[in-house]
């Protein structure tokens, strides 16, 4: 299966200074093939999530919410939409930043991954 994980909110979230003072938990989700760090354990929701070509994908949701902080992993599944893939990364993040005032945006690589 050909996933992505898009990490919205996340990097703020693990700037502030009560974030660092956490305990951080290793979360495996080998079906998926990903693993995340969290403050605790994650609540996981079956969703539904629409490219940038409005197609509608299968998604999962891992979230955790401590007072008034937020951290979100959604992963989707672009196994039938191959050509949709590509963008999508830069389709989420316009996606975000439309909610609110963007931080920081920078494209990167991981593990030779975008």
């Amino acid at each position: 299966m050909h996933l992505i994980a898009l990490i919205p909110a996340l990097a703020a979230a693990i700037l502030s200074g009560a974030a660092l003072a956490q305990e951080w938990t290793k979360y495996v989700g080998r079906d998926l093939q990903f693993t995340i760090y969290f403050p605790g354990e994650p609540q996981v929701q079956e969703v539904s999530y629409t490219s940038a070509q409005g197609t509608i994908l299968p998604a999962r949701r891992f979230s955790f919410e401590d007072g008034t902080e937020r951290y979100v992993l959604t992963v989707v599944d672009f196994s039938r939409h191959r050509a949709e893939e590509r963008g999508a990364t830069a389709h989420a993040a316009a996606t975000l930043s439309a909610r609110g005032q963007t931080r920081h945006n920078r494209h990167a690589y991981q593990d030779g991954l975008p």
